[in-house]
């Protein structure tokens, strides 16, 4: 059976491999199953508590300070051997703390307590944390919960099975 794929084409979408039936497919479970969802309390923001030191032998990027997100350079940067090593490690590390981040997710953990634990292993690392600062973000990650999906401040909120 060959994989069902669906593409992007000039702000359209292209179907191919019978994905529309698919699609309708799972709108229609969805729309059986939506009587049996349990409707669950609005979000409310916890409290948001301030932003972690990074030691200062840790290098700032050029953002932080700026409380407003840099523009992109217009010439494409090139990298030498020395700078393609140099992201492999930043990717290494990003991949040691995505799956630490992930065994930290459970029912009465704080989104801030995820923050202040990832905080410290990448400080630990040498690194420093990129969200902090970027266009004045004040945490050292981005939580989300529920509906919130884009950005979320680490906060007092206790994440729950639901």
């Amino acid at each position: 059976m060959t994989p069902k794929r669906c593409f992007v084409v000039a702000g359209g979408l292209t179907w191919v491999d019978g994905v529309e039936e698919e699609l309708m497919e799972l709108q229609k479970t969805q729309e059986q199953s939506s009587g049996k969802l349990k409707k669950r309390p609005p979000l409310r923001r916890g409290k948001v508590y301030p932003k972690l030191p990074v030691p200062e032998h840790i290098p700032r990027p050029s953002y932080v300070g700026a409380n407003i997100p840099q523009e992109l350079p217009a010439v494409r940067q090139i990298h030498n051997a020395d700078g393609i090593a140099g992201m492999r490690a930043a990717c290494k590390l990003a991949a040691r703390l995505l799956d630490f981040a992930g065994t930290l997710v459970k029912p009465s953990v704080t989104t801030n307590e995820i923050d202040r634990a990832v905080h410290h292993m990448i400080v630990e690392a040498g690194a420093y944390p990129s969200p902090l600062g970027y266009g004045g973000f004040p945490k050292s990650i981005c939580t989300s919960v529920n509906e919130c999906v884009c950005h979320g401040l680490p906060d007092s909120t206790q994440l729950q099975v639901l």
